[in-house]
């Protein structure tokens, strides 16, 4: 039966051309797919070595040198205690309230920041997963957390742009001694109980700490791993990491208006985040409350040297995130309360976790400038995220990593 289609396509000159290819791979011949060499896997718990969790404050972590990094997780926990300083369990938290706990969070090599990650950064990285990966972020981060009556917890992936490949992850059995600080937003908010009287919201320093996730191979392939990657002087590695412009304030009186953020980064940039959120109060209402939710961008603007790169509508701007096969992709767009999906990405190449597809080089585009339109009430702020390419090099001799280039 199968003979009227092979033998309709022995005739057919497109077919007789893909197999004269030399990419034809027929998949039934049997091989041996990629291996990797079996290895031990390892969660260490990693308590803070110095610091407060305070308002304002910052809390240290220097990460055991067990192996190579391949996942930290910061696990926070939220407590309310009533005027007497009582536990209590009239805790009520906003949808995305570790937005406004956390600061910034830096990654240092000898006590030298090498990448940052702030409160924007987060929210960028949360909106640019697929939908399967923001469903675990968004129950463990995102909402208002595991509640055991007067405490919520929260568990926040902080992936840094050399853990975002397996090819990058840092080696910390040998490089310099690295490690994390968090610095701290609002922490603390003194609230009104719903029966009268206040309580107060605050971070348990005593359960805030750190997953680290270990791999560690046999002695073999240790030193296969070190002479491979460590028998020229240095060892650079193409990485990302983020920038932030300055951040833009205003107050909306409701009508629509378009408000402009000039860009002073000269870096190559791959992908461009904008978003527009309220500016944060200690006012709270019940939980789930969208108070400080990323809010809608009708349009999106982009220019430079004199010329119009792109003027997109609410409509079009959710099509700027392009996968691999050519269609769009957007996550949590329309549903839950606090919807990454109102995060516009602006791609410039298409979205291949394996490749760099394509960056932008400010340093030669004159003048660059971003116009947002928006119809809010009150109090907002811009935030323009940038994640850009960085190339990081690793001294063979002493283990001391660097930024080297960025631009």
């Amino acid at each position: 039966m199968s003979s009227v289609v092979n033998n309709s396509n022995a005739n057919s000159a497109i077919v007789q051309t893909i197999e004269a290819s030399e990419s034809l791979r027929n998949p039934n011949v049997y091989s041996t797919k990629e291996i990797f060499p079996p290895h031990s896997m390892t969660y260490s718990k990693c308590e803070s070595s110095n610091g407060s969790v305070t308002s304002g404050g910052s809390l240290n972590f220097n990460l055991n040198k067990y192996g190579i990094a391949s996942q930290i997780l910061l696990h926070i926990e939220k407590i309310e205690e009533d005027a007497n300083g009582v536990l209590n369990a009239q805790l009520q938290l906003n949808e995305g309230d570790i937005f406004n706990v956390i600061k910034s969070v830096e990654l240092l090599s000898s006590s030298r920041v090498i990448s940052t990650l702030t409160s924007a950064d987060l929210m960028a990285q949360f909106s640019n997963m697929d939908q399967a990966e923001f469903n675990v972020v968004q129950s463990t981060a995102i909402n208002v957390g595991a509640s055991t009556g007067s405490r919520h917890t929260f568990v926040v992936p902080l992936c840094f742009g050399l853990f975002q490949d397996i090819n990058l992850q840092p080696n910390l059995s040998f490089v310099e001694p690295m490690s994390i600080r968090v610095n701290w937003g609002n922490v603390k908010a003194t609230l009104s109980a719903a029966g009268g009287g206040s309580y107060s919201v605050k971070l348990d320093q005593n359960n805030t700490y750190l997953q680290v996730r270990y791999k560690a191979f046999p002695e073999d392939k240790v030193a296969q791993i070190l002479d491979e990657n460590y028998s020229q002087p240095e060892l650079n590695q193409l990485a990302t990491r983020f920038y932030n412009e300055n951040q833009v304030s205003f107050t909306g009186d409701g009508t629509a208006k378009d408000y402009v953020v000039d860009l002073k980064n000269t870096d190559a940039v791959k992908d461009f985040y904008i978003i527009v959120r309220p500016v944060y109060t200690d006012a709270q209402g019940v939980a789930g409350n969208a108070r400080y939710a990323p809010v809608k961008i009708n349009s999106v603007k982009f220019t430079g040297s004199g010329q119009e790169i792109l003027s997109l509508t609410e409509h079009e701007t959710p099509y700027l995130k392009l996968n691999a096969y050519g269609n769009a992709e957007a996550v949590n767009l329309v549903t839950g309360v606090f919807a990454l999906g109102r995060i516009v990405k602006i791609q410039t190449g298409v979205y291949h976790r394996d490749a760099m597809t394509n960056c932008f080089s400010l340093r030669e585009i004159n003048a660059p400038r971003i116009t947002i339109n928006v119809a809010v009430t009150g109090a907002h702020t811009i935030d323009v995220v940038e994640d850009c390419l960085a190339i990081y090099s690793t001294s063979s001799a002493t283990g001391r990593v660097n930024l080297s280039l960025s631009n």
